[in-house]
């Protein structure tokens, strides 16, 4: 079993051929290095689809740019959850900081009048998200406080 997790075999696929679970399959493993002194190899997670490390970069880029994860797994041939996953593994391994996290009261209660008029002018809280470097929540949050005090 050993020699098949450094082929690159997840441990996910090796409970699925033995019928036990993974958390059986990481004690397995465990114990076999510790028996033969091989270290835990220095590889990142495997995550289906395999983005390549030489594309994180880009896809951070993506992200910090505000493309949802819905419309990167499309692109990339993943679930959205693999591209969480794999933004935090990342992010750690190119040092890059953690993407900011927006509320609404980060965007001036003075710019409030401009979003409303934007929003009624039909332009999509998607659109504002983007523009504004929020996320479409956000939007949402400050198109409903601009309301209430109007």
């Amino acid at each position: 079993m050993l020699k098949r997790r450094e082929q690159g075999v997840s441990q996910e696929q090796i409970s699925q051929q033995y019928g036990v679970s993974r958390s059986a399959v990481k004690r397995v493993e465990q114990a076999a290095r510790q028996r033969y002194q091989k270290p835990v190899p220095a590889i990142g997670p495997s995550y289906p689809g395999k983005i390549d490390p030489e594309e994180w970069d880009l896809l951070l880029d993506r992200i910090d740019q505000g493309e949802t994860f819905e419309q990167l797994a499309v692109v990339y041939g993943v679930s959205p959850v693999t591209l969480r996953r794999l933004e935090k593994v990342a992010r750690q391994a190119l040092e890059r900081l953690e993407r900011p996290r927006y509320r609404r009261w980060q965007i001036p209660p003075s710019q409030w009048p401009t979003i409303l008029a934007r929003i009624e002018q039909g332009v999509s809280q998607r659109q504002l998200a983007r523009e504004y470097g929020v996320s479409p929540s956000t939007i949402k949050a400050v198109n409903r406080a601009a309301r209430l005090q109007s």
